[in-house]
């Protein structure tokens, strides 16, 4: 397995999901963020990038990941490639998640999450 680890803001709150044999699996996006600076300039700019995280099972973890809570999560990276409705290619980035680390959000306390 390769390892996968990233650091970002949840983009909406996770959502739990059935596979085709009935199992559960939580789902969740993840914007990591990076700020480019032109030497030259000194302009910055930010590029996103934006996960598909999935983890199996149902461990109640929906209460926790909501949009704008910054995770740190580990696992297993995936990579997607297919046309769109008009015919363009597309690849989308994702990670079968096997940790989450909640590193926060201000406003509420984390600390009895369940992972």
């Amino acid at each position: 397995m390769q390892l996968f680890e990233i650091i970002g803001n949840i983009g909406k709150d996770a959502e739990y999901k059935k596979n085709q044999q009935g199992g559960e699996f939580v789902t969740f996006t993840v914007a990591v963020t990076k700020v480019i600076r032109n030497r030259e300039t000194g302009e910055t700019t930010k590029k996103t990038t934006w996960i598909e995280c999935s983890r199996n099972g149902r461990q109640n973890v929906d209460q926790y990941l909501k949009a704008g809570v910054k995770v740190f999560c580990r696992g297993e990276a995936k990579a997607r490639a297919y046309k769109n409705q008009q015919g363009d290619p597309i690849g989308t980035l994702g990670m079968r998640v096997s940790e989450i680390e909640l590193l926060g959000k201000p406003s509420e306390k984390m600390d009895d999450a369940p992972f």
